[in-house]
């Protein structure tokens, strides 16, 4: 059917505002833009056990249970126990959909992404590992009692994961409340190059504080999920700091009398 030149101008009017809608439905559905050498999550989670700094064999949580965070922020969780392994993988996911809609399709080649993006050996072992983390992002869920409201969360929707072929990801739209919030933005190339564990583990927990005020280290151990004894996780923390002091990552810092004092670059 052709137009004439009389309703030309309604076809028009209609096609422009469906495009405005159309982009309006698809940018409330997407990540902010990161910058190249960055990433972003949420600071009460970071200052969690949500993913916590461990290792070994992993708890099994089968019912909504409480967690521990540094500023008692409620958080409860069901899954396998999530670790700082997993939150990398999730981190360079969430990168992936930087400035674009969340829940669209990320397709990778499983080794390649554990080389080039998550830094591990491109190896089997990493490609095995990458697979656990994935089905465990994709098996929690969480909850996180915020001031106001309850932010009910899952991690990853869906995964096609090919023996022999390139993996399909799709992140749950549930996370974009997540960086409706304030976000915690962390340097890619610091966090990527670290071990996971304790020393990751605080370097979120630092970035995601001002640091204008002393630390309790009791209190940090307990939202760490920590199995060391207090003076011995003192003592992890500040071997871990006197790096983050050698690579400029923090000023300068003061462990004493079980308080942690750290100012920022």
């Amino acid at each position: 059917m052709s137009l004439s030149p009389a309703n030309a101008p309604l076809w028009h009017s209609f096609e422009a505002r469906e495009s405005l809608d159309e982009r309006a439905f698809y940018a409330a559905k997407s990540l902010p833009k990161f910058y190249r050498d960055t990433l972003a999550f949420e600071p009460v989670l970071l200052k969690s056990n949500l993913f916590r700094p461990a290792s070994g064999a992993r708890t099994r949580y089968d019912v909504f249970t409480e967690l521990k965070s540094y500023n008692n922020t409620r958080i409860e969780y069901r899954g396998e126990e999530l670790r700082q392994d997993d939150l990398r993988v999730l981190l360079t996911l969430l990168k992936l959909r930087s400035g674009d809609v969340v829940s669209n399709a990320i397709e990778f080649t499983p080794r390649t992404f554990c080389r080039d993006v998550l830094g591990w050996a491109d190896s089997s072992d990493s490609v095995a590992k990458l697979k656990a983390c994935i089905l465990r992002l994709q098996d929690a869920r969480a909850r996180v009692h915020f001031k106001g409201g309850m932010l009910a969360m899952s991690f990853v929707s869906d995964a096609v994961l090919r023996s022999n072929d390139a993996w399909t990801v799709w992140l749950s739209d549930l996370l974009l409340p997540v960086f409706e919030r304030n976000l915690t933005y962390l340097k890619a190339s610091e966090r990527l190059a670290m071990k996971d564990g304790l020393e990751s583990w605080l370097y979120g927990f630092i970035k995601a504080d001002s640091c204008t005020l002393e630390f309790d280290l009791s209190t940090m151990r307990e939202a760490a999920g920590s199995t060391y004894e207090q003076k011995d996780f003192n003592k992890h923390v500040k071997k871990v700091l006197e790096g983050f002091e050698a690579d400029g990552i923090v000023a300068s810092f003061e462990v004493s009398k079980g308080k942690l004092k750290v100012r920022k670059s």
